[in-house]
């Protein structure tokens, strides 16, 4: 048996081509192109990486995003009465968000585990960022470790001097 993709759950993710060995049978890929024995589909149903949904999950609008790094994207929602946006990106505890960049708001794990936040009015621009425990962590026994050797160090450098003054005064 030959599977076949879900367009609807592959647009909402932002996949707009999908490769297959074998022919598609949903209306909604259209085929575009045949390499090397391999069909290369595009998904009429591809949502943006950003948009706006109502209180009913209906699609409004897509949205910009003004910047995307692995650690942070920032959409820009300045021009828009939304409720609610959706980033097609899978859903992780270690996501935050920011309205204007600075007060937190809840991100929110849809049913296909596509993040979601509620706006509040009048927002300018809401930005995620990678900011998971782990790496809190991580950086308190990093910065940890390295007080722990500069004063180690300190010590046994004055330790040095104070056995090489004591054999000079002898």
């Amino acid at each position: 048996e030959k599977p076949q993709p879900d367009p609807i759950a592959l647009g909402e993710f932002n996949t707009k081509y999908v490769i297959s060995p074998y022919k598609l049978a949903d209306k909604n890929f259209i085929l575009e192109k045949e390499i090397d024995n391999l069909l290369i589909y595009r998904n009429t149903l591809v949502k943006p990486r950003a948009y706006s949904v109502n209180n009913k999950g209906e699609y409004i609008d897509e949205l910009k995003i003004t910047k995307y790094t692995p650690n942070e994207i920032i959409i820009d929602t300045k021009d828009s009465k939304m409720e609610k946006i959706v980033l097609a990106e899978v859903y992780s505890p270690g996501w935050k968000a920011y309205v204007d960049g600075v007060k937190p708001i809840l991100v929110q794990e849809r049913p296909n585990t596509l993040r979601q936040v509620d706006l509040p009015p009048s927002v300018n621009y809401v930005a995620f960022r990678y900011e998971p425990q782990s790496y809190n962590l991580g950086r308190i026994i990093t910065i940890g470790s390295i007080l722990f050797l500069v004063t180690f160090l300190l010590i046994k450098t004055r330790s040095k001097k104070r056995r090489e003054r004591n054999q000079k005064n002898g």
